[in-house]
């Protein structure tokens, strides 16, 4: 038998089956847009129970040689043309006994046509403006993946079990995975009816013990700049948990790293917003001619109003008796970002005393680790040892900075009484052209980042976080053009946070938010502070510290940085990005990421759902000023 003759046999039989399964339902199916609002707009907190015969049905389970049913996934028939959303609408499916929680994943339409070409032909010989007697039935099948069932076993569907649109009732039983005191917000799945109703936005969950530990840890968020809007969700998800961690009376800090422009500089405007209303009226400013997004984010708005009980925009700043917990450092108090904020700033330096042996060997290798030579990498990690070893013993209070630079620079111009060849070995070992090589590294370094935070002339400068770390939000600023700078520095802030948490008075929480973090744990590179941070995103779950790295490519990362997240979210996405082995997770979804438009991201956190879901999220309120 002919394949292609087969195949068309296959289909029709599988149409003639569908269509059979209309028929036999077609007395219970309904239009179920209105009892969808209202079933969306119930807040009930009850176990499930079983459907009514007044439910409004609206498709039925297929189980067809084609279309076969599993035990992780399964296709469904739909009646008539419904607001059904690949990614974010969850359906449920039931009879007596079983009930099936699962999330749309794919959908195509299907008819009784055999193929294009007869679809071609049955129109008067392609003829578009041809007014047919008997129009194909055309029906739309959906692909969906099992998110949870009751009762809980792994087995496919045995019947053509009827389908209908989740409702709060149901969305509570999928939350039930995590319990309420864990419960993160992680975005809203929408009903596409009255969008600024708050009632017409469900909200979703992460697992609070997969963020910051201690069961897991770690966020990732990738997508282009821009569209992404992945500094806009990382503020979401930084503000539901302080949010959460106020509910549940827990001392958090967050530590975010200004990488780009001034944008986290920004937060403090929120502070300047009086009510909710002036906050409605900037949402529509903003988006002027787009209506449409301004009501979305409007409904979003009201219904963060309720799940964090703000009465006032300004709520969402953590505060306590002495005013809000927001604390913003520089390196430099004339800089651009600083001008545009009402809290005096925080001024850090590092001296050379401040460093730890990783980070000195960064400095050593004037930033660039990885083009070492072998005698040159050996002759730095001599130099580096006798540096750290007349610090610690304070043999020589006079090793700054600027003694440093002033000797490479003598070592450059053929002078041999300086610190470089106080190294055992230099001159044998080591050989004057090594030794040179490494000097015009050190010194293009210090030349370079002077004005970048680099204490010069004393030993020990002001580091951040060196005096303490306080409950709330710190904004640190590394928005300069030096990476390998922002490396140092960032390092020797995750290493002074695990020392905090390693003491007698830990937060029970800390978040650390950094933009670009494919610059601090490359994929294809070797150096000391990469090394280090490898070592802190492994060790850190297990201190409660959760690291929160946006970029644009996770394919950039260092394997053992991005496989050690607990949670992934992406936004609009290339395809040639997504053909990359860490998006891999996100399955049938991956079609449907560089579709994605601003305010919307594919979210997964593994111990949680059995599928990555699409969720909004509002724009955040300082972005309106």
């Amino acid at each position: 038998m002919p394949e292609e003759n087969k195949s068309s046999r296959d289909l029709s039989k599988d149409n003639l089956s569908i269509q059979q399964a209309q028929q036999d339902s077609q007395q219970v199916i309904q239009s179920s847009d209105n009892t969808f609002r209202s079933q969306m707009q119930q807040n009930t907190q009850q176990s499930v129970q079983p459907q009514t015969l007044h439910t409004n049905y609206i498709g039925k389970i297929i189980i067809s040689d084609r279309d076969r049913a599993k035990h992780n996934e399964f296709y469904v028939w739909v009646a008539k043309d419904e607001n059904i959303e690949v990614g974010s609408t969850i359906l449920v499916a039931e009879d007596d006994k079983n009930k099936i929680v699962g999330l749309v994943v794919d959908s195509y339409s299907t008819s009784s046509a055999e193929n294009a070409l007869a679809e071609f032909y049955s129109s008067e010989v392609g003829n578009p403006s041809a007014q047919l007697h008997t129009e194909p039935r055309v029906i739309t099948v959906y692909k969906v993946r099992v998110l949870r069932r009751e009762p809980a076993i792994t087995k496919p569907p045995t019947s053509r079990m009827r389908v209908r649109f989740a409702d709060q009732q149901d969305i509570d039983f999928l939350n039930q995975t995590i319990h309420p005191r864990n419960r993160v917000l992680a975005g809203f799945l929408y009903s596409f009816s009255e969008p600024e109703n708050p009632n017409n936005w469900i909200p979703l969950y992460y697992d609070a013990r997969y963020i910051a530990g201690p069961e897991g840890a770690h966020v990732m968020i990738n997508g282009k700049s821009g569209l992404a809007a992945k500094t806009t969700y990382a503020l979401f998800l930084i503000f539901s948990f302080l949010q959460w961690a106020k509910n549940n009376n827990k001392k958090v800090a967050v530590v975010a790293f200004n990488v780009k422009q001034c944008d986290l500089f920004r937060i403090g405007n929120i502070l300047q917003m009086q009510s909710w209303d002036q906050v409605e009226d900037a949402i529509k400013r903003y988006f002027g001619n787009r209506p449409e997004l301004a009501s979305m984010n409007i409904g979003l708005w009201r219904r963060l109003r309720q799940e964090f009980n703000l009465h006032s925009p300004s709520d969402l700043i953590p505060a306590d008796a002495n005013g809000p917990q927001l604390y913003f450092w520089t390196y430099d108090p004339a800089e651009r970002c600083v001008q545009g904020i009402n809290q005096q700033p925080r001024i850090y330096s590092y001296g050379i005393g401040d460093l730890s042996r990783k980070e000195l060997e960064e400095v050593l290798s004037g930033g660039d680790y990885d083009s070492l030579t072998d005698p040159q990498e050996q002759y730095v990690a001599a130099l580096a040892t006798n540096i750290e070893d007349q610090i610690q013993n304070q043999r020589n209070q006079n090793i700054t900075f600027i003694h440093l630079l002033n000797d490479a620079r003598d070592v450059i111009q053929g002078q041999k009484g300086s610190i470089f060849y106080r190294v055992l070995g230099a001159g044998n070992t080591y050989d004057e052209r090594t030794i040179r090589a490494v000097a015009r590294r050190i010194a293009n370094f210090l030349e370079g980042n002077q004005y970048f935070g680099l204490m010069m002339t004393r030993q020990r400068g002001n580091p951040i976080i060196g005096t303490g770390l306080h409950e709330g939000i710190h904004i640190i600023q590394l928005n300069f053009s030096s990476e390998a700078m922002q490396r140092l520095i960032f390092n020797n802030v995750l290493n002074r946070l695990l020392q905090i948490q390693q003491s007698n008075n830990p937060f029970d929480h800390i978040l650390v938010f950094v933009d670009e973090l494919n610059k601090f744990a490359p994929k294809r590179s070797n150096s000391p502070i990469k090394e280090s941070i490898i070592d802190i995103a492994a060790r850190a779950r297990s201190l409660n510290i959760g690291l929160i790295g946006a970029q644009q490519f996770a394919s950039l990362i260092d394997e053992q940085v991005y496989g050690n997240a607990s949670t992934y979210i992406i936004g609009n996405a290339d395809d040639a990005e997504l053909k990359n082995d860490e998006y891999r997770k996100f399955g049938d979804l991956k079609t449907l990421i560089p579709e994605l438009a601003q305010g919307e991201v594919v979210v997964y956190q593994l111990a949680s759902y059995n599928s990555p879901i699409k969720v909004r999220f509002p724009i955040m309120l300082h972005e309106l000023q």
